[in-house]
């Protein structure tokens, strides 16, 4: 950005400021190699299905029974990556609210993890938590995890993540947000528009669902994560100051509590 001006100086001495140093990308980058490479040690394996309490009205008492003790067939997941503003421009060295480098990781779950109607009625947001405890279990018990503790993804309880911290004290300055995503053809795109019907509680009252555009965001959003991340790298590739116009809306946003409130912005939404 152009320094040839006073703003043009103060806006530099912000970005400075806030933008991540280049350290900081390689202790990020290390890690998220020395995660996909754990993540890729972590055993088949059969696991059970035991829904919170949150799902089961949405499950059905029958489906919850027969839940708890159905077992997954669990496999290693078949993509690990950086992602986020880390990959592709535009993270902020210290994430509001975590007093360090929060980085992206997704972490994509196998295909046929998942059957072909899971899209209905929680069944893939079970599944999914399910499988974070599986991955979450295997970091706890690995030699270079200091912790990795469930968190809501952007106020969502049904869409957890896991925050992910180093032992070594020179990785301590980094926490990896591990996020679950899914294939892209895990489930038909048409069953999953804004007008379609997939919880069983939206009663319409004639007998029919009532439609669910925010419950089928919330899967889309997995499926598509790739996509989404891809639009952003090549968007930095192009766009010259883009990096430093994401750092700096986030600053802005950040300072006035709109970053990361429950009715607030995210990070990704102002990058987009």
């Amino acid at each position: 950005m152009p320094a040839d001006t006073l703003d043009g100086e103060l806006l530099r001495a912000l970005l400075d400021e806030s933008s991540l140093p280049r350290a900081v990308r390689g202790v990020a980058s290390n890690l998220v190699v020395l995660l996909a490479h754990t993540l890729s040690e972590v055993p088949s394996q059969e696991i059970k299905l035991s829904p919170p309490a949150y799902f089961r009205s949405a499950l059905g008492s029958s489906s919850s029974e027969r839940g708890s003790a159905k077992a997954l067939k669990f496999s290693a997941p078949t993509r690990v990556y950086m992602a986020g503003s880390a990959a592709s421009g535009g993270c902020l060295w210290t994430s509001p609210g975590a007093g360090c480098t929060v980085v992206d990781v997704a972490v994509e779950m196998p295909g046929d993890y998942f059957q072909e109607k899971d899209y209905l009625d929680h069944r893939y947001h079970a599944k999914r938590l399910t499988y974070l405890h599986a991955l979450q279990q295997h970091l706890s018990h690995t030699a270079w995890v200091a912790s990795a503790e469930l968190s809501s993804h952007h106020a969502d309880i049904r869409k957890q993540c896991l925050l992910i911290k180093a032992k070594k004290a020179s990785d301590a300055t980094v926490c990896l947000r591990m996020l679950l995503t899914a294939p892209a053809n895990a489930f038909p795109v048409a069953r999953l528009q804004l007008d379609k019907a997939n919880l069983r509680h939206l009663d319409g009252g004639d007998g029919g669902r009532l439609p669910s555009p925010h419950y089928n965001q919330s899967i889309l959003e997995d499926m598509f994560y790739d996509e989404h991340a891809k639009y952003l790298r090549d968007a930095a590739a192009t766009a010259e100051y883009l990096e430093d116009a994401c750092v700096l809306l986030k600053v802005w946003a950040g300072r006035r509590g709109l970053l990361g409130a429950p009715d607030g912005f995210n990070g990704f939404v102002l990058s987009m």
